[in-house]
This record gives structure tokens, sequence and C-alpha cells, in this order.
């Protein structure tokens, strides 16, 4: 595909006659990928741009790019691909759709496939912790694994909260975050509580609050495993994970990822709130002596990599104490 601008369209050819030979087919298909996705960034003046749909999409935005794209402005965001996506998709008007209908599907793959091979000679520049919002793919996964026990399209869905369904495909994908009015459009049609689209993580959790709510979901789990006279490798089969790594969870060694979370509920068939949410019961809850809590809260107020350190320490111990078979620590 061509840019809508002739001149745009002679720079871009003098350049591949003077590239070098290796990339002259990347940077083909670079050009037609980027002036594909500008006609659909035209695309947006065939609607009225309002200041109030650009309040609207900043609400679903991370936290970090919501604040610069404050500072920008409306007016300039108005420039911006993000935000024109949003006003085309909020009309219907889909993104991939655009692509798979203006070029060809084995054009875009190749794309897709060089693409990678350079981002994976790149990672060690990527700062990923910059990138990162854990909220937006956890509420798509839950969206996503609602709809599919449903057994709805995309479309459905969206029929249902009154969205388009291009919408719901970005939010599933953690695109964007729906907004609070539409993740209570969401909920309704969905039948589950708001909160279930509602509850991130809290990266401000202490320690001792992160270790608690790990060991509240790995006897949850084999509770919901044991009352239902399933074995570790039938679990695991039936939520498509190793059952070492379910044996790992369940014996709080490690915690699920909400992804994880999400398959163990559809297995057991239980909402994600009831397994995420678990709490620790009286039968399982421990007396922690005064000197262990006291240390605790001196190990919380170390900096992650003594806190690294020590956890290794304490594991080793531990893994050499399991081997030896004792059971007297102090042995």
């Amino acid at each position: 595909m061509t840019h809508p601008d002739s001149e745009k369209n002679k720079l871009q050819a003098e350049y591949l006659n003077n590239c070098h030979p290796k990339d002259r087919r990347f940077n083909e298909l670079m050009f037609m990928i980027g002036n594909a996705t500008f006609r659909f960034h035209q695309l947006s003046q065939k609607f009225e741009v309002t200041e109030d749909l650009w309040k609207e999409w900043l609400e679903g935005l991370p936290a970090t790019i919501k604040s610069e794209m404050e500072k920008q402005g409306f007016e300039e965001c108005k420039k911006i691909l993000a935000f024109t996506r949003y006003i085309n998709e909020r009309n219907d008007i889909g993104f991939e759709e655009f692509l798979k209908k203006n070029i060809k599907p084995e054009d875009i793959q190749e794309y897709t496939k060089l693409i990678s091979i350079k981002a994976y000679n790149c990672l060690p520049l990527v700062n990923y912790s910059a990138l990162s919002d854990k909220i937006v793919p956890m509420i798509g996964d839950i969206i996503k694994q609602k709809r599919i026990l449903n057994n709805w399209t995309t479309r459905t869905l969206a029929e249902k909260a009154g969205i388009t369904a291009n919408m719901v495909s970005d939010y599933e994908r953690g695109i964007y975050k729906p907004r609070t009015k539409v993740i209570s459009k969401l909920a309704r049609a969905l039948d589950i509580p708001v909160s279930d689209l509602t509850a991130p993580d809290d990266p401000t959790q202490s320690e001792s609050h992160k270790v608690i709510r790990k060991m509240a979901i790995a006897n949850k789990l084999r509770e919901l495993r044991e009352s239902r006279h399933w074995s570790v490798r039938e679990l695991a089969q039936r939520a498509n994970i190793n059952h070492r790594t379910v044996t790992r969870y369940e014996t709080g060694k490690a915690q699920p990822s909400r992804q994880v979370i999400i398959k163990l509920a559809s297995a057991f068939n239980i909402p994600f709130t009831e397994l995420a949410e678990a709490k620790i019961s009286k039968t399982h809850q421990v007396v922690v002596p005064e000197m262990v809590q006291d240390t605790l809260n001196k190990f919380i107020l170390l900096d992650a990599k003594d806190q690294l350190a020590i956890r290794m320490v304490i594991e080793a111990l531990a893994d050499k104490q399991q081997h030896r078979g004792r059971s007297n620590p102090l042995d």
C-alpha cells in the first residue's frame, strides 16, 4: 500500500534503492505497513472527535502513559495513532481488519516474523518495567475467560454490553483498560460482580502480606482439588499446566500468576475471585512467635536484593533439612 502523499512515496522508493540489499525487504514491508497505518489514522477525520472522547480514552490508559498524554493535551493527541485508533474502533473500524483488507496475509506474516527477530535482538535495550501495567492484561483475561465460558463471540458480548466488537477485542488483548462505565456494562453482560474486573494486585503489599496471600491460595487450591477427589496430575491436565507446578502452588513455594489462576478457576468452574482472593481459614492460621515476628519485621525493612539473599539461604537450608529427613531443625 502506498502513502497518500506522492512526495512521501518518492522518498520511500529512493530509500529502498539505497539501502543494503539484506534490509530492503524488511524496509519495504515496514513502509507498506506504515502507509496502511497512516491511512487508517486518517479515517478518524470522518468522525467528530471531542474533548470528552479524549478524556474517555485517557481513563483507559496505564497511569504513566495517561500522565504523558495529559501533558500533550487534546489537540496534540488528535495527531497520535493510539487516540485515533480508539476513535475508529469506537466506530467499529478495527485496525487489524483494516490491515488484512489492504495488505496480503503473507506480507503481514512475513513482516511479523521479521519484526519479532529484530525485537528479540534488541531485548537488552528494552525497559520492560516502564512498559508494564499489570491490571490491563488481567482484566482482559477475565473478560475473555467469562466470554468463552458463555460460548459467546466478541460480537455477542459487544452487543450485550452495548459497545463495539473491536473494543471487546482490544480489552481482551490488553490494548486498553475499559473505563469505569464500560466495566459496569461488561460486568452486567457477563453476570459477574464489578469487583471481578477492578481488583488489581497491590504493588505496595508488604512481604508478610504476600506470604500470607500465597499460603491462602495454596490452601484453597489444595482444598478445592481434594474436595473433587482429583490427583495433582488430573488438576494439572484440566488446567493445562505442569503437575510439578501445581505441587509448588499447593505447598506455597510459588504463587500462581493471574493468568494461571484464571486457568485453575476455569478447571474448578468457580469465579476467579474465589481463588484469587482466598483467605487463611482459622484451621490454617499459625501463631507466629514474637521472636520470629520481630525478625520478619526487620526482614521487611531490607531492600529487595538483601531479602532475596536471605530467602535463598533459608530455602537452601530447608532443602538440606528435607534431604536429611530430620525432624529437629537444631540437630
